[in-house]
């Protein structure tokens, strides 16, 4: 924190600058992750109630450097409003200004290099519902090969998903994306045993249920996780 400035204006008015650096945090909500927008909030706090002082902002005395530091992230300064703050400790109101900023996240790194390869392996699964039944090992090799994927897929993208207590919508849709996944192993295995035991119309009707309901679910899947 730099030394505080104190100047008097000709007409009697005293401005008091007090200028500081430092690193902030705020508790973001992130129910919405990764379209998600927050609010950036900077409490400034007097050490008088609003009886005693007012603390006011005029829009042209608020500004926000042109380039910064942080990626992904749209920011925008929305202006300020004031407040009081409750202190428990003395039990008193103290008059409180914040300074509000709006960040929207830029959403183009997790839809490009998470949520693509995951439909990708999700999509993976349809493809043996197209290949002919007598091909067994292919059929069910290539589903079993889409669930170890996934399962690999979804260990290298926990280090890069924030570690929270809450499902986010990204969250919802790999939850039910792995479960699509196992569907369409499951299906396929079905079709592999109604076929060899004989009942050809059973694996018929099961394989091709599978070709429609897949995407019709993921498109499902898709409204559920990122537009209810």
């Amino acid at each position: 924190m730099h030394e505080p400035e104190l100047s008097v204006s000709p007409d009697g008015s005293i401005v008091f600058r007090v200028r500081s650096l430092g690193e902030f945090s705020f508790r973001a909500d992130l129910s919405n992750f990764h379209f998600d927008e927050q609010e950036l909030s900077f409490k400034v706090v007097s050490t008088y109630g609003p009886e005693d002082v007012r603390l006011i902002s005029r829009p042209e005395m608020l500004e926000m450097g042109e380039q910064l530091s942080i990626s992904n992230w749209n920011i925008a300064l929305q202006g300020s409003r004031s407040s009081v703050q409750y202190i428990s400790e003395i039990d008193k109101q103290l008059e409180r200004i914040d300074i509000v900023m709006r960040a929207e996240r830029l959403a183009g790194y997790y839809t490009w290099q998470q949520l693509l390869p995951l439909l990708l392996v999700v999509m993976m699964t349809w493809v043996t519902f197209w290949i002919p039944q007598e091909f067994v090992p292919p059929r069910v090799g290539l589903a079993a090969t889409s669930m170890l994927t996934l399962i690999a897929y979804r260990f290298a993208m926990s280090s890069v998903l924030p570690p929270i207590a809450y499902l986010t919508r990204l969250d919802v849709f790999m939850i039910g994306a792995s479960v699509l996944v196992f569907a369409g192993l499951a299906a396929t295995v079905a079709v592999s045993y109604f076929a060899h035991n004989n009942n050809m119309a059973m694996a018929d009707t099961v394989n091709r249920s599978a070709r429609w309901l897949s995407p019709l679910l993921l498109v499902l899947l898709t409204t559920i996780a990122f537009y209810a």
